[in-house]
Formats: structure tokens, C-alpha cells, sequence
């Protein structure tokens, strides 16, 4: 039954990515369409592919330094080659992180404990997306006396911070600590609080990571950026930190097949919430899909030499 489940599930959310990417190109004003493409400055589009290229190192930098916090050291080119393939077998997975199950399955042999493997993604990620957050706050304080949504996304943020801040006082201050009690004997739970102290113990370790962080947001949101101003929009880079945040908190629900369709949606209706045409947003987005398929068929290349070659088995977990 489990077997018959999971490609019903994948047909729903390739279903979903259809509909959402019908419904975005449903909305475009198809008699404008032409003159846009044709006045599209593809220079800008040139600048955000070599920024999206760029991501590959950064993220190998940012996923090294993560593994230096869980005291763990890895190269810093198979870290950026297993992201690559990571990259390409989550085009195949569900949300737009999919691809770190195929991060932890190859750097779990690696890592001792193997604990610190799925720890070192975990921290990769809540420490990029609150970059990416941070960044959206600044853009939303520049904003809020114009438009409503940055000053909901300034709320929903407080109330989130809030949530996590006692959440993490709770966990420190051992108020689970009858559950940690029950659960003591479980492998997982004494593997969870060791790679807990030492994250504690890391230090100046962190600086790294929080750096290659926000080199990584930044350039992502440059990205974006640079794709708004090829078709000739006049927002701004604020607004466009604003649209990443909320970009990056939507592509992470499990809604569709890397995120399509969620995150082409989110662009354009945050990017017409904030200002911007519908078709000058929708080509935006649309572009940004379209720009990282070249660089996923490269991946899916370094892929297929990874399962052809010596290295060994390059497999999609299942």
C-alpha cells in the first residue's frame, strides 16, 4: 500500500505545480507578452545566470562551514559536487530543499557520528533561511509605511521569533525533561543531545557559516533583483528582499515538486503586492525557473558520471 502511496503523492504534487504554473500564465496579458520579451534586457539576465552559477561554491563554502560547527571537516570541492547532484535529484523531490536527503545520504558514510551529517543540513538551513528572513525584515521596515504586506510579514515574524525563542528556552532550561527521560534510552535522543553541546561548544566556528549565509541570500536576492530590472520594473531591492523572504518560507511547504508553481506564484503576486506589474513579475519569476534549468542538466551530468563512475552508487533515496 505504502508503495502505491508515494507515487500518488507525486502525481498530486506535479498536479499542483501544473496548476499553479496554468493559473500564473492564465494571468499574463498575452497581447503585451511580445513587445516584453522583445524589450527584455537580456544583459540582466546574463548577470543573474552567472549569480545562480555562483550559488554552486557559495553553497559548498556554507555547507563546509556548517560541518565545521559539528566539528567535522570535510573538502570543500566534494562538498560542492555532492551539492551539485543534490541540486539536480531535488528537481525530482518534494518542496525546493528536497535535495538535502541526497546531501545526508552521501556525507553520512563520511561522518562520525553520522549524527553530525544530518546535523550540519539542518543547521545549513535554518541558518540560511534566517538570513534570508533577516533580510526580508530590513526590506519590509523600509517598506511598511507604503504597503500592507511588509508590515504582516513583520508581524508574523515577531510572533514566529517569539515562538522560537521560547521553544529554545524551554528545550535549554529542560522543561522536556520528562520526555528526554522516557526517551534516554533511544540511540537518537542521546546522538541529538550530543550534537547539541556541540553546537554550544563551536564558538567563533559559527561566524563562518553566519557569513556564507547572507553572502548566499544576497546573491540570491541580486538574482532576482537583476531579473526584475530586465523587464524594465522599477522595484526596488528592498521590496525584492521582501519577496525572496517570502518566497523562501513558501518554497519550503511540500505542496509541489521543487516548488513549482509555488514559488513562481509567490513571486509575482508578493512582487504586484509591493508594486510591481503582473507581467513584468510573472516574466521574472518565469525567467528564474527557466535560468536554472541549464545548470540542473549540468548537475544531472556530474550525476550520471557519479553512478557510472568509480565513486560509487549515486542513488535517489528512496
Amino acid at each position: 500500500m505504502s508503495k502505491l502511496k508515494r507515487p500518488l503523492r507525486l502525481f498530486i504534487k506535479a498536479a499542483f505545480s501544473a496548476v499553479a504554473i496554468g493559473g500564473l500564465i492564465a494571468g499574463i496579458n498575452w497581447s503585451e507578452l511580445p513587445g516584453l520579451i522583445v524589450g527584455y534586457r537580456w544583459e540582466f539576465a546574463l548577470v543573474a545566470f552567472v549569480g545562480l552559477a555562483i550559488q554552486f561554491p557559495i553553497s559548498g563554502l556554507k555547507w563546509h562551514a556548517a560541518l565545521r560547527v559539528c566539528n567535522v571537516d570535510l573538502s570543500f570541492s566534494r562538498l560542492t559536487r555532492f551539492y551539485c547532484i543534490s541540486h539536480f535529484v531535488g528537481q525530482f523531490l518534494p518542496t525546493s530543499i528536497g535535495g538535502d536527503a541526497y546531501r545526508a545520504y552521501r556525507v553520512l558514510p563520511l561522518v562520525e557520528p553520522h549524527s553530525r551529517a544530518v546535523t550540519s543540513i539542518v543547521i545549513d538551513r535554518i541558518v540560511g533561511l534566517a538570513a534570508l528572513l533577516f533580510l526580508g525584515a530590513v526590506g519590509a521596515v523600509f517598506l511598511m509605511d507604503h504597503f500592507r504586506l511588509p508590515q504582516g510579514y513583520l508581524t508574523a515574524l515577531g510572533f514566529g521569533s517569539i515562538a522560537a525563542v521560547l521553544g529554545g528556552a524551554a528545550s535549554y532550561l529542560g522543561w522536556f525533561g520528562v520526555l528526554r527521560r522516557k526517551l534516554q534510552h533511544m540511540k537518537m535522543v542521546a546522538a541529538i543531545q550530543g550534537d547539541l553541546l556541540q553546537l554550544l561548544r563551536a564558538g567563533w566556528r559559527w561566524l563562518p557559516l553566519l557569513l556564507m549565509a547572507f553572502v548566499f541570500q544576497l546573491t540570491a536576492v541580486g538574482i532576482v533583483y537583476m531579473l526584475f530590472l530586465g523587464a524594465g520594473s522599477d522595484i526596488g531591492f528592498a521590496e525584492v528582499a521582501l519577496i525572496a523572504a517570502i518566497t523562501g518560507v513558501a518554497g519550503i511547504l511540500p505542496l509541489a515538486i521543487n516548488g513549482i508553481g509555488v514559488t513562481e506564484g509567490t513571486i509575482t503576486l508578493a512582487g504586484v503586492a509591493l508594486g510591481a506589474d503582473y507581467e513584468d513579475a510573472a516574466v521574472a519569476a518565469i525567467l528564474l525557473r527557466v535560468a536554472v534549468l541549464p545548470l540542473s542538466c549540468a548537475c544531472g551530468v556530474l550525476y550520471w558520471r557519479e553512478s557510472h563512475g568509480k565513486a560509487g552508487p549515486a542513488l535517489i533515496p528512496a
